[in-house]
Order: C-alpha cells, then sequence, then structure tokens
C-alpha cells in the first residue's frame, strides 16, 4: 500500500510543471460545461409514444402456438403470436399482449372462476361432492362421470 504524502512534498520536473498548469488553465477557461460521460453500450430509450404492451379482446378459439388477429381497446387491430395455451371458444376474452422486437406476444388472458370437485364423500344417507373455486382462463367442459344409484347403494362400506 502507497503511504501517505503527508506533509512531503511532491516534486515535478519542470516540463511536468508547465504541462500540469496548461491543463488546468485550460479547463478553467472553458466557458461551456463539460459535456457527460458517454459510454459505448447504453441501452436505446423508448420514445415516450411507443407502445411496448396493449390490452384488447378476441372472440372464438385459438390454438397454441398460431396467430390470432386481436381487437385492440385503444380501437384498431393487431396480429399476435399465443404460446402460452389452447383456449377454447368460450366467447370474448381480455387479453394483455406485449411487443418483443417487431412481434406481438400473448402475455395474459382474462380468467374465469370455475367450480371444481376436489373430494367425495360418501355416508350411510347420501354421496356429498366437495367443491371448490379456481380461476382458469378457460372454461373448461369434460365428460361427465355418471355413478348409478345401485352403485352408490352398495358400494357404502361404512
Amino acid at each position: 500500500m502507497a503511504d501517505d504524502a503527508g506533509r512531503r512534498y511532491v516534486r515535478f520536473t519542470r516540463s511536468a510543471g508547465e504541462r500540469i498548469g496548461r491543463a488546468v488553465v485550460g479547463f478553467e477557461k472553458q466557458s461551456a460545461p463539460a459535456s457527460p460521460l458517454v459510454y459505448d453500450h447504453q441501452t436505446p430509450a423508448i420514445p415516450a409514444n411507443t407502445k411496448v404492451f396493449q390490452t384488447g379482446t378476441f372472440t372464438g378459439a385459438w390454438g397454441i402456438e398460431s396467430t390470432k388477429v386481436i381487437n385492440l381497446r385503444s380501437g384498431g387491430t393487431l396480429s399476435v403470436e399465443n404460446f402460452i395455451a389452447t383456449f377454447p371458444d368460450s366467447g370474448s376474452k381480455k387479453i394483455g399482449v406485449a411487443k418483443d422486437g417487431t412481434g406481438w406476444f400473448l402475455v395474459c388472458v382474462q380468467h374465469i372462476a370455475q367450480d371444481v370437485v376436489y373430494d367425495v364423500v360418501q355416508t350411510s344417507t347420501a354421496l356429498r361432492f366437495d367443491r371448490m373455486q379456481v380461476w382458469v382462463p378457460a372454461k373448461v367442459t369434460t365428460s361427465p362421470v355418471i355413478i348409478g344409484l345401485a352403485e352408490c347403494v352398495t358400494g357404502y362400506t361404512g
């Protein structure tokens, strides 16, 4: 580690002292303030009027890894790519899209509440279906499970 100069004198050659003096005087005589530092790899500024996120709606089915024309909330339409999921035709859905480079991509879909059976309990008098609500991006319809009355009675072991 270098020692602090403290009260010791620092010696320069005459030419080095004159060179330092000229640099200080030149700097002090500048009328305009010094320009800011500039770095080679600056992040380009995004103009205030550039849209990188938009909201809109779509209708009809929309398959994963496909493109669909959506209606923008601000008016107009936009071609958007979907890499999230396949959506069945369930009416109009609100969505959010974002721009990456020159393309627009689906990033958010309006979710809906759907009841889901998570437990089935058979008692001596009834068959109870416990349900809870979950948030899903599209209403899901599956084939019903049918349990006959005879199976409920004969299957009871309690």
